[in-house]
C-alpha cells in the first residue's frame, strides 16, 4: 500500500529530531538527578566520612563519625578513633572533627585515669606530717604522721654527728657529741630511748652504721690510744663493734705514720667487714701508688684484720663509700686528682669509681671538669650495675646544664662500667648527695642540699 504524503512527513520529522537533539552529559563534579538536571556533587564535611562515592547519576553519601572517632578533612574515607591519653597526662575534649590532645602532667601534679580532663596537684603534707611516698605523674603523694622528734642535749654544747636506721627493726642509732665526749644513743620507733653508751673524750668524731644483722659499727679517726696497741700515727682509724643492746665487743685501731681519713663501711655475705678511706703513707704489707692513696681495709666479723689494699694514682685519691659483693669484691667511690689507666685528669679533682677484686682495680670510671668533683655514695645491684651520687663544680654532664657552683650528679654504669644514664640537678647554692640505693636499675635516696 502506498503511504500518504502526510504520514511520510511525520516520519522524516521524527528522525531529524532524534539525530540533531541528543542531551549533553553532566560536567565533571556534577551528577544527573532523576529529573535530568545536573547537580553539584556534595562534599562530606569534617566530622563525617564517605559511605558511597558519587556516580553519573547519584550524589556522594556521608555519615557522621561514630562516637569516639573523628575526621578533620573533607571526604574522609573512614573516621579515626580518638587518641587515648594515658594516666599521667591531661586530655582536651575531643569532637567529631577534632582529636583528643594529650599534655603530660606538670611537675607537682598527677592524673590516675585515662583521658583525665585535668591533672591534680600533689598533696601537701601538713605541719604534723611528713612525706611517706613522693608523688609521681600517675600517683599522689602520701603523708604519714610525723611520728616523733627528740631533743638530745646537755647544759653544754651538743651535736648529732651521725645517724643510722636499723634495717632489722627501724630503730634509730645516733652518735652524739657533748662536752663530756661522744656517746651512742638508740631510740625505738616511738622515740623511746633504749640505751646510751658513753664513749668518752678519747674519740672525737666518727660515723655510725647499723648492719643487716643489727650489729652496730662505729668508725672514725682517733688521736688518742684506745686499745693496748699504740697509735701508729695521728690520727689513726678506729673501728668499734657493738651488739644491738649497746654492749661493746671489739675495738681496733690501724694506720700509718701519716694521716688517715675514714669513709664508709660495708659487709659481705660471710660477715667480713670492709672500711674505706685514704692515707698519706703506706700500710704494712701494701704498696703506695704515689701521693695520697685510697685504701680498703678488711676484717673478719669479729674485727680480726685481714689486710689492707692500697690503690690509686700518682696524685691524691680517696674512697668515701663502698658496696661489697662477693668476698673481696668491692666497688668504691671517691675522688682523684690523678689519672686512672685509660683516663685523663680533667683538672681539680675528678669522680673516682673503681671495682677492686683481691686488691687489684679490675674496672674503673673517671669523670669531671676543671673544678672539684667527687662521688660520695654508691650502690650495686645483683647484675653488677652501679649507681653513684656525688657532685661536680662548674661542670655540666652531656645534655645537662650546670645549675650553680656545685651540683648534684647521679650516674648509672652498666656492668661493663660504661655510663648508661645520668642526671644533674641543683640550686644556685652548693649541693651534694648523701646516699644512694638500688631500685631495679638504680635510684637515689637521702639527698642533701643547701638552698
Amino acid at each position: 500500500m502506498r503511504a500518504t504524503p502526510t504520514l511520510m512527513w511525520l516520519a522524516l520529522s521524527s528522525l531529524a529530531a532524534c539525530d540533531g537533539g541528543a542531551k549533553e552529559p553532566c560536567a565533571d563534579g556534577t551528577y544527573e538527578d532523576t529529573t535530568g538536571a545536573c547537580l553539584v556533587i556534595s562534599d562530606c564535611a569534617p566530622g563525617t566520612s564517605v559511605t558511597a562515592e558519587p556516580t553519573e547519576t547519584s550524589d556522594r553519601l556521608c555519615a557522621a563519625c561514630a562516637p569516639g572517632s573523628f575526621s578533620v578533612s573533607a571526604n574522609t574515607a573512614t573516621c579515626t578513633p580518638h587518641t587515648t591519653c594515658a594516666a599521667g597526662s591531661s586530655a582536651s575534649v575531643p569532637s567529631a572533627s577534632a582529636n583528643r590532645v594529650c599534655t603530660p602532667c606538670a611537675a607537682g601534679s598527677y592524673s590516675t585515669t585515662e583521658n583525665a580532663t585535668s591533672c591534680l596537684t600533689h598533696r601537701a603534707c601538713g605541719a604534723d606530717e611528713m612525706v611517706g611516698t613522693a608523688g609521681t605523674s600517675t600517683t599522689d603523694a602520701t603523708c604519714v604522721p610525723l611520728e616523733w622528734s627528740v631533743q638530745i642535749g646537755s647544759p653544754g654544747n651538743d651535736a648529732v654527728l651521725s645517724l643510722a636506721v636499723s634495717p632489722f627493726n627501724a630503730d634509730v642509732v645516733a652518735l652524739v657529741r657533748t662536752d663530756a665526749g661522744l656517746a651512742l644513743r638508740r631510740f625505738d620507733a616511738r622515740a623511746a630511748e633504749r640505751w646510751t653508751r658513753p664513749l668518752g673524750l678519747a674519740v672525737t668524731t666518727g660515723r655510725v652504721f647499723v648492719l643487716d644483722d643489727d650489729r652496730i659499727v662505729l668508725v672514725g679517726a682517733a688521736s688518742t690510744q684506745l686499745t693496748t696497741d699504740p697509735l701508729v700515727g695521728s690520727p689513726d682509724v678506729y673501728i668499734a663493734r657493738f651488739d644491738a643492746d649497746g654492749t661493746q665487743r671489739e675495738v681496733v685501731t690501724f694506720g700509718t705514720a701519716g694521716y688517715e681519713i675514714v669513709g664508709g663501711v660495708d659487709v659481705d655475705a660471710a660477715g667480713n667487714l670492709y672500711v674505706v678511706g685514704s692515707t698519706t703513707d703506706t700500710f704494712a704489707g701494701a704498696t703506695s701508688a704515689g701521693g695520697q692513696d685510697a685504701f680498703i681495709a678488711r676484717f673478719t666479723a669479729s674485727l680480726v684484720p685481714r689486710g689492707v689494699w692500697q690503690v690509686g694514682t700518682a696524685g691524691a685519691d680517696l674512697f668515701y663509700d663502698l658496696d661489697v659483693g662477693a668476698v673481696d669484691d668491692v666497688v668504691a667511690v671517691g675522688y682523684t686528682d690523678g689519672a686512672l689507666p685509660g683516663f685523663t685528669a680533667a683538672g681539680g679533682s675528678d669522680v673516682l669509681v673503681a671495682r677492686v677484686v683481691d686488691g687489684v682495680i679490675t674496672q674503673s670510671h673517671q669523670l669531671g671538669g676543671p673544678g672539684q668533683d667527687s662521688a660520695v655514695a654508691v650502690a650495686r645491684d645483683a647484675n653488677g650495675r652501679v649507681a653513684y651520687g656525688g657532685s661536680v663544680a662548674g661542670y655540666a654532664l652531656p645534655g645537662q646544664t650546670a645549675q650553680g657552683a656545685e651540683d648534684l650528679v647521679f650516674v648509672q654504669l652498666g656492668s661493663d662500667f660504661l655510663p648508661t644514664g645520668h642526671q644533674q640537678l641543683g640550686t644556685t647554692a652548693d649541693d651534694s648527695y648523701l646516699d644512694v640505693g638500688m631500685v631495679q636499675v638504680a635510684s637515689f635516696v637521702g639527698v642533701r642540699t643547701s638552698f
